[in-house]
C-alpha cells in the first residue's frame, strides 16, 4: 500500500511538471506539482476510507 501511494505521488509530480511545461496550466511549476500530489493523496485516502478501487471484489 505504501509503495502504491509513493508511486502515485511520483507520477502525480511528473504530471504536474509536464502540464506546466506544455502550457496546459499557468499556475507555476511548484503550484501545479502541489495540486497534482494533493489529488493523488486525496484519491488514496478516499480509496482507503470507502473501499473504492479497481480491484476484483472479494
Amino acid at each position: 500500500m505504501f509503495l502504491a501511494l509513493f508511486g502515485s505521488v511520483v507520477i502525480a509530480g511528473i504530471v504536474g511538471y509536464v502540464a506546466e511545461k506544455t502550457g496546459f496550466t499557468q499556475n507555476g511549476y511548484l503550484s501545479s506539482i502541489i495540486i497534482c500530489v494533493g489529488g493523488a493523496f486525496l484519491f488514496h485516502f478516499v480509496v482507503i476510507m470507502f473501499g473504492i478501487g479497481f480491484r476484483a471484489p472479494g
